[in-house]
């Protein structure tokens, strides 16, 4: 057997999750990138760990010859990155950490790995750890690491204290207050006599749990928030507001899990029967005119959504929808939007990240009526919606806009029940008299599906109950051709009239990149279109057969032209969507293909790496 073969059985009996990996080279667009070739998708190795069978018909039968390791709850793996040879690298940073003694490795680069046992589910990958081009990473949950005695073409992967030699240590205090961890408890009197930085998390969560169980849950936000704020403040130095919101969110709803399971909430009073009106009632009833909060996508009082697939636009369209209503002014220069004040609820972005985007954007009018809920932990449930509609009506706020579905519930989107309740949450909303828009990922298309998702208005991720609960619905899509980037908005439903056809916005971003703008291009163009279905056909065959694919086999697969299918080719490359390599290359590094051919000809694959990034990063340009 070969020696790869024994060191990747030797992994998995050490309770690490094992996948093959292909080829690993640097991208020669982008030297400090590498490119990693994953000839199995391994997602699910995140759940599961590889059988031996497997393991050994990787590395023994079909040849592959570098190992990877998927880290986090699966393997109870900690791996802290070490990029000496990075520019911005801070040893002193390193220093302070005081790592104990772990196994650990010598990268292909230079860097170094430390290895920590780790069996927490908090911890997730972290580029630039602790400080901005610090020069560590972390790889945790959704994580994986290339180990010894992988090769890549620009180096080798040494142990430099093996896992066989030294057990892994426990994730040391450090790291563990940075990600998740946790310190020794502090009783409640220990609070005012804290020395600077000593406790503060663990003082903070006691006072909290301890208000929390005194009061209902419907004081929380107005008696406990406060007081908390206050202790803060004599803290040398206090804690950042982000830390305070992950403190205050992660303890009440535990508390709120408590009570819920020891049926301590308070009896609900069941909904009011309303008595049925007759026929001559509804016709005698007299309407006010249809109104938008932007015309014609989104009628006032309803209950609305835009979808995408990650990293094109939806939030930055959402941003300028809010900042149009809010000034009055039209969107684009082309739609109509009414004069109403809004509130943007945000769960996924900081607030900086927001205040940048809006500086970008050139939208910095301090007297517009707008106003934000960032990062405060917000779930759907019957208590938050009544209290934010409390909140709406104070403020006299008319719309209000979710960034994004996903990071307001726990639900299960594929599950129609459960979905229902979460739509009747927003539903209550709408029916306060506030118009509701939410932002929602597409869902991946399967093989057999020949229409372009983008075109559909069932393209959105999770079950149909969603769509169907929608009044308007809008969705968008980046392009990128010789003259631009382009943004292809559809308007996907309309229950308030006729739907638009799709139209173009021009991506303008300034040179030195410190300002971007949206300008209205017209209708989508008609070979457009069909370069779009292409793109989504690829996309939907690469994911699901998960293996490398000519150009001349897509063709067979729906009425599509060699100059379309190669047209769409080249742009999935060039927005870093697929990868390409000639059989040769592909043979020369041992993958095993499943056609024949030619071996100058191109092949195609999925880039997992690129659909792993984008579960972790948000809409960028």
């Amino acid at each position: 057997m070969k020696d790869i073969t024994n060191q990747a059985l030797v992994y998995r009996k050490l309770g690490w999750s094992v996948i093959p990996l292909g080829d690993i080279y640097i991208d020669p667009k982008d030297p400090s990138k590498k490119i990693i070739i994953y000839p199995r998708a391994w997602k699910k190795y995140q759940l599961h760990h590889a059988t031996e069978q497997e393991i050994v018909s990787w590395f023994e039968n079909e040849g592959y010859e570098n190992i990877g390791i998927v880290t986090g709850k699966i393997s109870n793996l900690f791996v802290l990155d070490a990029d000496s040879y990075k520019p911005g690298f801070d040893k002193n940073l390193v220093a302070s950490l005081k790592l104990p003694i772990t196994p650990c490795q010598k990268t292909a680069r230079g860097g170094t790995q430390y290895f920590f046992h780790y069996s927490g589910d908090a911890a997730r990958n972290e580029v630039n750890a602790f400080k901005r081009d610090s020069g560590l990473d972390i790889r945790a949950n959704g994580g994986m690491c290339i180990v010894p005695p992988s090769k890549p073409e620009y180096g080798v992967y040494e142990w430099l204290l093996s896992p066989s030699d030294e057990i892994l240590a426990e994730l040391p205090d450090s790291l563990k207050e940075r990600f998740g961890g946790r310190k020794p408890h502090k009783t409640l009197p220990e609070l005012g006599n804290l020395k600077e930085g000593e406790g503060r998390d663990n003082a903070m969560a006691s006072f909290i749990g301890k208000l929390a169980r005194a009061f209902p849950i419907e004081a929380w936000p107005v008696e406990i928030w406060p007081l908390a704020l206050q202790l803060n403040q004599t803290y040398t130095p206090p804690l950042s507001r982000e830390d305070m919101v992950r403190i205050y969110t992660s303890i009440t709803n535990k508390e709120r899990e408590r009570r819920e399971k020891e049926g301590k909430e308070e009896k609900k009073e069941p909904p009011k029967f309303i008595p049925a009106i007759s026929f001559a009632e509804l016709m005698a009833k007299e309407f006010p005119q249809q109104r938008f909060a932007i015309e014609p996508f989104f009628e006032l009082g309803t209950l609305n959504m835009i979808s995408a697939p990650p990293q094109h636009w939806k939030s930055w369209l959402l941003f300028i929808f809010a900042y149009s209503i809010a000034s009055g002014e039209q969107v684009f220069g082309r739609f109509n939007s009414e004069k109403l004040k809004v509130m943007i609820v945000n769960e996924e972005d900081p607030e900086r990240s927001i205040q940048a985007r809006y500086k970008l954007l050139s939208m910095i009018n301090p007297d517009i009526p707008l106003y934000f809920r960032i990062m405060l932990g917000a779930k759907m449930s019957a208590e938050y919606v009544d209290l934010l509609v409390k909140e709406a009506k104070e403020k006299q706020v008319s719309v209000i806009i979710f960034d994004s579905l996903r990071a307001l519930h726990n639900a299960d989107e594929n599950d129609s029940t459960a979905m229902q309740e979460i739509l009747d949450l927003f539903k209550r909303i709408a029916q306060a008299g506030i118009t509701v828009l939410f932002s929602h990922h597409h869902r991946k298309k399967n093989v057999f599906q020949t229409r372009a998702a983008s075109d559909d208005p069932e393209a959105s991720r999770g079950s149909s109950a969603i769509n169907a609960a929608l009044s308007g619905h809008i969705s968008s899509e980046e392009v990128i051709r010789d003259t631009g980037r382009y943004i292809i908005i559809r308007h996907l439903k309309s229950k308030a009239g006729e739907k638009l056809e799709p139209f173009e916005l021009k991506i303008n971003i300034s040179e030195d990149k410190t300002s971007v703008s949206f300008t209205y291009d017209g209708e989508q163009k008609t070979m457009d279109r069909q370069l779009s279905k292409a793109k989504e056909l690829i996309l939907s065959v690469l994911e699901s057969e998960n293996r490398w694919i000519s150009a001349k086999e897509f063709m067979g697969m729906e009425e599509l032209s060699l100059r379309t299918v190669r047209t769409a080719l080249k742009e999935l490359e060039q927005e870093e969507n697929i990868l390409s390599s000639t059989r040769k290359q592909l043979r020369e590094t041992h993958v095993v293909l499943t056609t024949e051919g030619r071996s100058n000809e191109k092949l195609y694959f999925i880039n997992h790496e690129r659909d792993h990034q984008h579960e972790q990063q948000d809409d960028d340009w």
